[in-house]
């Protein structure tokens, strides 16, 4: 079993602003894709691949295909550095 131990993570605000915006949705049980948070954030196709890829490299989210979407979860790894950081 993976442990939910989390070590000391930086990130950048706007990093962790797509984090908080992927959990929450997926509090809502609403599917998150690219177009989502690229919307969201008003930035490009390119820049939100680039600011995911960097959060899945770090093991916080995890990204699915669902037919032509890609659907973006949060993982434990991620839920547990956003609870320890709320908590502070």
């Amino acid at each position: 079993l993976p442990s939910k131990r989390v070590e000391d993570i930086e990130l950048e605000d706007t990093l962790f602003d797509i984090l908080t915006f992927v959990y929450g949705q997926n509090k809502q049980n609403v599917l998150v894709s690219y177009q989502k948070i690229s919307q969201e954030f008003s930035i490009s196709k390119v820049t939100t691949g680039k600011r995911l890829s960097i959060l899945k490299d770090k093991n916080l989210v995890s990204i699915k295909m669902k037919g032509r979407l890609k659907s973006v979860s949060l993982t434990g790894k991620g839920e547990a550095l956003l609870n320890r950081r709320i908590a502070v």
